[in-house]
């Protein structure tokens, strides 16, 4: 089921509102391509193609430019925590510079910088875990990184805080605050 693209297969359209969404899979499993390939397809996605590893992934998207990507973390030649960053290192440049625009591009780019930014930490986890299996220190460094995050999550949470309370004064209350100054 997994193919290779032709060397001279032309670039194929990004889909428009009114078509389908364009779903390309990478998973080295046959049988899991063959089923989410079926699920895809009954559920009125377009399926644009599958592979069996992110290097053919990545031709394949160069090539079909896909909506979605569905990627398996652990395949061969190139897994899904390599192949990520490489599909998404684009798009995220992109967003980040639209988060400086300001209106409704800033807050399309804010979200998927957020989107990407966690996705891009998860596969910074899965590689460390993946690079430090049989190591003499592993149970140290993970520990390290995982309370490392918990600590510094914890004034970002307060900065979340803050900035909701922020956002859900008034207009009109700060309008007269400044006026009595």
């Amino acid at each position: 089921m997994a193919s290779s693209p032709a060397a001279a297969a032309p670039r194929m359209p990004a889909s428009t509102p009114s078509s389908p969404v364009r779903v390309l899979i990478a998973d080295d499993s046959a049988v899991v391509r063959g089923l989410v390939a079926r699920w895809i397809t009954e559920a009125g996605f377009q399926l644009v193609g599958t592979a069996s590893n992110g290097k053919i992934a990545l031709e394949m998207m160069s090539r079909h430019d896909p909506d979605v990507v569905l990627l398996d973390i652990d395949m061969p030649e190139l897994d899904g925590t390599e192949a990520l960053p490489r599909m998404a290192l684009a798009g995220f440049a992109l967003a980040l510079a639209l988060c400086f625009t300001g209106g409704v591009p800033a807050l399309l780019g804010a979200v998927f910088t957020g989107a990407l930014g966690c996705a891009l930490t998860m596969v910074g986890l899965a590689a460390m875990h993946r690079r430090s299996r049989g190591r003499t220190a592993r149970g140290l460094l993970l520990f390290t990184a995982y309370a490392s995050i918990v600590l510094l999550s914890i004034p970002l949470f307060a900065f979340l805080a803050l900035g909701l309370f922020e956002t859900a004064k008034s207009p009109a209350l700060e309008a007269d605050t400044d006026q009595t100054r």
